[in-house]
This record gives structure tokens, C-alpha cells and sequence, in this order.
């Protein structure tokens, strides 16, 4: 096994108490390419978590790392049947494979930990889309609101590609970060390459546009969260039910709740326990918004 390793990010740190809880899970919070660790002492985790850093800082800077790092080029036929089984699955080496990544940096256990880090977001994100059914999006087009954005703003627009290798049914997508910890900018619109003509092919070039707000999600312009097009809100690991967060979050959650027609949310959870916390935060929300 190895250990997914996810951004950082500004939350709270679990407590000894919360982490022994839940047997010292390394890389829950995305729904994409973790695994568990075993049952075991707090310091044999950061002992371990110091060795392999070291090992993942080593194959980075390596000459295959730096090969690795650079995203191939679109595969020949980018939307082969088996692609959506790939991406709902979670096969990050299926996914690594399928879209090109060299063999050995798919076989290595450091070069798997490094691409699970960089792919963590967009291929979460892009689970969530599948499985929500907005693969297709609104005639090609999707807006996602990436609300409390913190790492996900500082992602490199070259790992936000692979949103649409892994979509490739969707043509124009919107990714607005939305957070008081977001640094805004101009919008920047990225386009996928495309290759021969196939079963994903579009007449159009893809694209991608990064956005960002730098305020909360109750006070974000209205059109944000009215469609067209489709607009999927997406919390990434947000601790809505966390004893330090949840009254910074209630003013968000209302706001959703009386949004109309209502959106379809993906929230991801640290671990276990995070999720029951998130999961009573939405319920108390949204029991008072007209339910759903």
C-alpha cells in the first residue's frame, strides 16, 4: 500500500484523539487513487510520512520525475469506451496508463504518490462529475463552483487539464475559485489539444477557464449560481461539521439551500468522522431550505 498524498491545506489539524479514531488514514479526503493505512501508532505515521517524503522528493527532482511531471499529450483516441469505468472507479494506474504517463513512474511507488498528489483535485473532481451524471454537462458546457478554494486555487493550470481528458464529453468548462484565501485574477482560458478524428472528437477545441474570487460563497455575484450553464458547487475537504469552522460555513450553506432551481454539491471529507460532521452540517442546512 502507499499513501495518497493530499494538498495542503488550512484547516484545523486532527487531534491525536481524532487520528487514533480512525486508525491514522493517510489520503481520505479525495475520492480519488487513496488508500488505507494500517492500524498503528501516531509515530510510526509521521515516521513514515517523513521517509517516504524524502523518497518522493528524490524521484521528483530525478530525471524520470521531471519527465513524468510534464502531462503527456492526448491520447489517439481520448474517450475509449472504458475511460468512464476508469475514472468512477478511482484506477489511478488504469488512468496513468490510459492517458500515456511512462511505465516506470505508473510501476514506482514514489511516482505513484507524486501524480496521486498533483491529480488528486481535477481527477476528484472529475469522480464527482461522472458519478453526479454532469459528465455531458449543458450541451458540452459546465460551471464549477469551487467553494472555501485554498490549494486548488494554486494548482497549475496544466494539472487542471486532465479535467478534460477525463470528461472529454464536455467542451467549454468553467472552474471559478471561490474563497477569502484565493488570490484573484484575470480569467485565463486554457485548450485541450486535440488529436484525429474519434469517438471523442469535437469540432470545437475544448476549453478550460480558471477563474477566482477572492470572497465568501453567500456573497459571490447571483448569475454564479444560476444556470445555464450546469453549475456544480464542489467543497473540497471544507469541514463544514469541524467545531472551528462550522459557524464560518453556515451563512455558505443557507445561501445554498435557498438557492433556486437548487445545485447539485460535491463535498469531500477528510475521513470518516469528517464526513459525519459534514454530512450533519448539510442536513441541518438544508432541512431548513426546503429539504433535498
Amino acid at each position: 500500500d502507499y499513501f495518497s498524498l493530499t494538498p495542503p491545506s488550512s484547516r484545523p489539524a486532527p487531534t491525536r484523539r481524532e487520528m487514533m479514531r480512525r486508525g491514522c488514514g493517510v489520503g481520505r479526503g479525495a475520492l480519488w487513487g487513496w488508500c488505507c493505512a494500517p492500524r498503528r501508532g501516531l509515530a510510526s505515521v509521521e515516521e513514515e510520512s517523513r521517509r517516504q517524503l524524502l523518497e518522493d522528493t528524490a524521484w521528483a527532482k530525478s530525471p524520470a520525475g521531471r519527465e513524468a511531471l510534464r502531462p503527456p499529450p492526448p491520447p489517439a483516441t481520448p474517450a475509449t469506451p472504458r475511460l468512464a469505468d476508469l475514472i468512477q472507479a478511482g484506477d489511478l494506474d488504469g488512468y496513468l496508463r490510459y492517458r500515456g504517463w511512462p511505465p516506470d513512474a505508473v510501476a514506482s511507488p514514489a511516482g505513484r504518490r507524486v501524480l496521486s498528489h498533483v491529480l488528486s483535485y481535477p481527477l476528484s473532481l472529475a469522480r464527482g462529475i461522472h458519478k453526479l451524471g454532469l459528465a455531458s454537462g449543458d450541451e458540452g458546457r459546465l460551471r464549477v463552483l469551487c467553494a472555501g478554494a485554498r490549494g486548488e486555487a494554486g494548482l497549475p493550470p496544466q494539472w487542471w487539464m486532465e479535467l478534460l481528458h477525463a470528461c472529454p464529453a464536455l467542451s467549454h468548462v468553467t472552474l471559478h475559485f471561490v474563497g477569502p484565501q484565493v488570490q484573484e485574477g484575470p480569467p485565463r482560458v486554457l485548450e485541450r489539444p486535440t488529436s484525429a478524428q474519434g469517438p471523442g472528437h469535437h469540432r470545437t477545441t475544448p476549453t478550460l477557464t480558471l477563474a477566482s474570487s477572492q470572497t465568501t460563497l453567500e456573497a459571490v455575484d447571483d448569475a454564479l449560481l444560476h444556470p445555464p450553464p450546469t453549475t456544480l458547487v464542489w467543497m473540497s475537504n471544507p469541514g463544514l461539521g469541524h467545531p472551528s469552522l462550522r459557524k464560518g460555513w453556515a451563512a455558505s450553506l443557507t445561501r445554498l439551500a435557498q438557492a433556486e432551481p437548487r445545485l447539485p454539491l460535491l463535498v469531500t471529507s477528510h475521513h470518516a468522522l469528517d464526513q459525519e460532521r459534514d454530512l450533519e452540517a448539510l442536513a441541518k442546512a438544508f432541512s431548513g431550505g426546503g429539504g433535498g
